[in-house]
């Protein structure tokens, strides 16, 4: 038996911010994977890594608190109404710089180890 249901989150911080990440569906993985590999095989050589991370981030990221603005305040976490991030939260975070960090923890998230499987 595996040890981790489709609506489990967990919290991680990032710099001085929370963020609340989910399980992204086996569909939505597929794809991106799909998505990827169909880039390595085309006439692009690089696979375009960052275009996957941003996908997982958009899936993946529930909600966020602790990102303000230059006057403090609180920047909302806005989502599509498909239940994805705005692309103007993407931006936000592509301005702060934590994609790559966000996409490590939402793959390993979703990722079942050892530890998680159960006898």
């Amino acid at each position: 038996m595996l040890g981790i249901d489709v609506k489990d989150t967990k919290e991680v911080k990032i710099k001085d911010a929370k963020f609340t990440i989910g399980v992204v569906s086996y569909a939505t993985r597929l794809n991106l994977t799909k998505t990827s590999i169909q880039l390595a095989e085309g006439d692009k050589q690089v696979t375009d890594t960052f275009t996957m991370q941003i996908e997982y981030v958009k899936y993946g990221v529930k909600s966020h608190s602790g990102i303000v603005n230059k006057k403090g305040e609180e920047i909302e976490c806005k989502h599509n109404p498909d239940g994805t991030l705005s692309e103007e939260t993407l931006n936000l975070y592509l301005a702060c710089q934590i994609v790559p960090t966000l996409f490590s923890e939402i793959f390993s998230f979703n990722n079942i180890t050892g530890d998680q499987e159960k006898n």
